[in-house]
């Protein structure tokens, strides 16, 4: 037996709410014994300490640490717990049940997708915004998500109330999209978008001049995107010997570009400081903003990880429940209790299916070997900031040089002006986002929530005023989210070294204790790498690399019948309203309804 269990077992409930607190026992050394310390009366204790003993006594022998559990003698399914409801947790999900396994998954927000989320302001067609992951690249390295979203529409979500997931095209960019740096303003269809002294930018060598700051990047990355198009394990390896450089460095001593050249094409194609990542990474992401053909869901991204809770079941899902312990038992198995479940439950195997801010938070689980201690400290997550607001009309589409798409940047604390994709050309209210990272992200952090889209209006006001339009007029409402302060904490972007020395030891599995994610993948702040880690993550867990991705050759096992199921809100986030005395519910009837985010500020 466990020496927690023999010591729980041992002592009455009193004695133990009292030895907890005497600090007699080393409880680093019997990490059950915390969850003595949730329990606040003696009665609830025992009722804690016999649903445990009872659970392990009940298991037997059990497997060896790190093997692949087997059925029962009855034909009882193995178990697993997930930790994370994110789109890499419900695709492990739904491939773990489809190899015969019980699946719970815990979530510690009140709602699925994780960094897929869509902001409904109200019950109009196209009057929402993508919080998380808002556009697909229609490219091979992608193609599991395409494949996911026919898994859907065949055999889960698709054929319940959500309906049908419906694919409409991305435009990642328009002619008319705009440049406004350095107080002046051009179109990227003007020859002015390729001239640097034309922008504001004097330092930049006249040998630069003529090719856009997107063109001066391509020459560098060209070479290095073939080779991941045409063979992305072996294109990998080779950006992988310059993984101990930064991209500005590399830039610099490798491609000799002058700082001044590096700084303009970092202003007008990617974020403040985003170039001190690794070079690695800007490859990889690089790799995929080239791709002519993008696509979104017509209705938000967030249908897609609701249609898949549906081929979960909804009675498998359990939100508002962050997990509180994780304990490896002598016989291979895995104690996880959550969400103020003190008893807990037994699993044969755990995914832990979360980001790293949120997995070493955990209160008590086990300590796990220097390398993974380190990566789970020291993995880069970039801050993101997002402030969607709602205009009576679709303004960018009416001026005299209007954008149907695409994104306008600019030296602003707003650094992207994102045109919605949805929607076009209709004639009622519509919704821009605007959009940051890194540096010019965290910026917003210490303002208040009035202060925040004061800034984001007056950057408006500077694009589109002197084209005649009166932005506060036509202002109506506005939400924000800084997912720095989520679970998340933004996207996974890794520093300098990190591939080489962090990656492979973050998801290495430790015994029944296994880790997805789309920081563990190749393919960082994209669906796709969240999918691609979590099947990695299954063949793992069963033993089996034959298991294909959904929509491969795959077929439906044990379709569920469409639930209703609605969850208490998560914390707001910032919303600022005009006007309105009364806001439709977002989702009527729908099934995982979106939190409700009440009104905190007004103009």
């Amino acid at each position: 037996m466990c020496p927690a269990i023999s010591l729980l077992s041992s002592l009455t409930a009193s004695h133990i709410m009292k030895l907890m607190h005497s600090n007699v026992v080393n409880t680093d050394e019997y990490p059950l014994l915390h969850l003595a310390k949730t329990c606040a009366t003696p009665d609830q204790l025992s009722v804690t300490v016999m649903s445990h003993v009872s659970a392990v006594g009940a298991r037997g022998s059990g497997s060896a640490s790190g093997s692949v559990p087997k059925r029962g003698a009855e034909g009882s399914k193995p178990k697993l717990a997930i930790a994370g409801a994110g789109v890499s947790g419900l695709y492990a999900g739904i491939l773990m049940q489809r190899a015969g396994w019980d699946v719970d998954i815990f979530e510690a927000s009140a709602r699925v997708g994780g960094r897929i989320q869509t902001h409904r302001f109200n019950d109009e067609q196209d009057n929402w915004f993508e919080v998380g992951a808002m556009r697909i690249p229609q490219s091979p390295a992608h193609q599991i998500v395409g494949d996911l979203i026919d898994y859907c529409n065949v055999h889960g979500g698709g054929k319940s109330r959500l309906g049908p997931l419906q694919r409409i095209p991305y435009v990642l960019e328009h002619p008319n999209n705009l440049i406004h740096v350095n107080g002046r303003q051009v179109r990227l269809c003007d020859p002015e978008a390729k001239c640097p002294v034309k922008l504001g930018f004097p330092d930049v060598p006249p040998a630069y001049h003529g090719k856009s700051a997107q063109e001066l990047l391509m020459s560098v990355l060209h070479p290095f995107i073939e080779q991941l198009h045409k063979d992305f394990n072996k294109g990998f390896e080779e950006i992988l010997k310059y993984d101990h450089l930064s991209f500005r460095m590399y830039l610099k001593q490798i491609a000799g570009f002058p700082t001044s050249v590096i700084d303009y094409i970092e202003a007008l194609c990617s974020q403040s400081n985003q170039y001190d990542l690794a070079f690695t990474e800007i490859c990889c992401l690089s790799m995929d903003f080239f791709t002519p053909e993008w696509i979104t869901l017509a209705g938000g991204m967030d249908r897609l990880p609701r249609s898949m809770a549906h081929m979960i079941g909804l009675k498998n899902l359990h939100l508002g429940a962050p997990v509180t312990t994780i304990e490896a038992l002598p016989d291979g198995k895995v104690f996880l209790a959550a969400g103020g479940r003190v008893t807990g439950n037994v699993y044969d195997k755990v995914l832990l299916a979360m980001p790293p801010a949120a997995l070493k938070m955990i209160p008590n689980r086990p300590r796990w070997h220097t390398r993974k201690e380190h990566a789970l400290r020291a993995m880069h997550f970039e801050p993101l900031y997002k402030l969607g607001i709602r205009f009576k009309s679709r303004f960018w589409e009416k001026v005299a040089q209007p954008s149907f798409g695409g994104q306008t940047t600019t030296d602003l604390p707003s650094r992207w002006i994102v045109y919605p994709s949805n929607g076009i050309g209709d004639q009622g209210s519509g919704v821009l986002l605007l959009y940051s990272w890194m540096t010019d992200a965290a910026a917003f952090l210490p303002l208040s929530i009035p202060e925040r889209l004061e800034l984001g209006l007056k950057d408006l006001e500077k694009i589109y005023g002197p084209q005649g339009v009166d932005v506060r007029a036509e202002f109506l409402e506005a939400q924000d989210a800084a997912w720095s302060s989520k679970w998340a904490t933004g996207d996974s972007m890794f520093l300098p070294g990190q591939f080489s020395t962090l990656h492979d030891a973050a998801g290495q599995a430790e015994g029944n204790i296994h880790f997805a994610g789309e920081h563990l993948s190749r393919r960082h702040t994209w669906i796709a790498g969240a999918l691609s880690s979590a099947l990695s993550s299954v063949r793992e867990m069963t033993g089996d690399a034959t298991i294909e991705a959904l929509g491969q050759h795959t077929t439906t096992v044990n379709p569920q019948q469409p639930e209703t199921f609605r969850a208490d809100p998560e914390p707001a986030v910032a919303t600022a309203q005009h006007n309105e005395s009364t806001r439709p519910s977002n989702e009527r009837s729908l099934e995982l309804q979106p939190a409700r985010k009440p009104p905190l500020a007004k103009l």
